[in-house]
Order: structure tokens, then C-alpha cells, then sequence
């Protein structure tokens, strides 16, 4: 019979033995799902071009050009607004609008001219290419998940924006699915920054 210290040495054998089966660097849905998560957390969920702000464009009677029509859904949602005003075409001023970032523009506005907002939270990993067991940091391994919107921009209205800014996420009741790869570092998986990016 196991005396208290024993008995207690071997739980705490057992306990650090289950701990190196699932470690950090393990190719587990948990790690993947985690590693995931923590990039989710620091980018924004919805994103759609902008173009540099402020900017002008012209306005022909009778039609809409598609960069006014671009213009025109981000009026529509309130990240733009939209004034008359005479453009320069080819020495003559014509009519045209002029476009520039609302307070809601301004708090979405990013770098590389995006309006960006939003969170996102993974719901579960849906496919990963194979991943030998004993990894190796430098590993990478490709995931696809499913990931639900918790924080929708109030200016994200898809049914607006996607008809002429199909950069727009694409959703299905606030879920989409999307891919990674993600690679083993010193410290367990992290996402690869996608190529030309830091």
C-alpha cells in the first residue's frame, strides 16, 4: 500500500508525464486552435479599400462610373462623405463629388488606404496537412478553420459593400471559413506572416 508521500510523488509523476504528451509544441488541434486564436486577436476582422483620402472624382450625367459606385457604398454605410464640386478633366472643370472620411472613416482608417474593424473568433479547425508527431521548430503545417465574427463593424453591411468591394469578408450568420499556415517556433506554433509581410 502507497504511502501519502507516495502516493503523492506518483501524481505528480503521472501529471508531468501527461504534460509532456500534449506540450506546446505538439501538432494538436488545441495548439493550432490557440496559435490561431492569438493572431486573430491582433488584426482586424473586416477590412475594405478605401483608396488615399480625401479625393475627387467626376460625375457623367446619366451613368455611374465604378470607382463612384465604389465611393458611393462607403457613403452609404458612413465611413465617407460626399459634397458637389467642380473636377479638373482634361483642362475644362466638370461636375463631380468630393469624398472624405467621416469621424467613423477616421477610426476605421488604416495604413495602405483600408477602413478596417471588427474581432474574430475561431470555432474549430476543419482540415491540417500532415505534421510528423516529433516536430521540429521550422516546421509548418497548413490549417483550414471556420471563425465567427463577435465584433461586426455596425458599418460592415455586406450586402452594400460586396457589390463593389469584393475585397470585403464574405460571411454566412457572422462565420466564414479562411486558411493558415502556421509554423513551430521555440515557443510553439505561431501563424507565418503571409510573403512580403513582416
Amino acid at each position: 500500500m502507497l504511502s501519502n508521500f507516495n502516493r503523492t510523488g506518483a501524481v505528480l509523476i503521472v501529471g508531468v508525464a501527461l504534460a509532456g504528451c500534449h506540450g506546446k509544441s505538439d501538432p494538436s488541434p488545441e495548439n493550432f486552435v490557440k496559435a490561431v486564436q492569438k493572431h486573430l486577436d491582433t488584426i482586424d476582422a473586416v477590412c475594405v479599400d478605401s483608396g488615399p483620402l480625401p479625393f475627387d472624382l467626376p460625375h457623367y450625367s446619366g451613368s455611374v462610373g465604378y470607382q463612384e459606385g465604389q465611393a458611393d457604398a462607403l457613403v452609404k454605410v458612413g465611413l465617407l462623405s460626399k459634397e458637389p464640386t467642380s473636377v479638373n478633366q482634361n483642362g475644362r472643370a466638370i461636375p463631380g463629388f468630393h469624398y472624405s472620411a467621416t469621424d467613423e472613416g477616421k477610426k476605421a482608417s488604416r495604413p495602405n488606404n483600408r477602413m478596417c474593424g471588427g474581432k474574430t473568433q475561431i470555432q474549430s479547425i476543419t482540415w491540417s496537412s500532415s505534421v510528423p508527431d516529433n516536430a521540429s521548430v521550422g516546421t509548418t503545417v497548413q490549417i483550414k478553420y471556420i471563425a465567427k465574427l463577435v465584433e461586426r463593424p455596425h458599418w460592415d453591411d455586406e450586402a452594400t459593400l460586396r457589390k463593389t468591394h469584393v475585397e470585403v469578408l464574405s460571411t454566412n450568420d457572422g462565420t466564414y471559413n479562411a486558411e493558415n499556415f502556421l509554423e513551430l517556433t521555440s515557443d510553439g506554433w505561431a501563424v507565418k506572416p503571409a510573403w512580403g509581410t513582416p
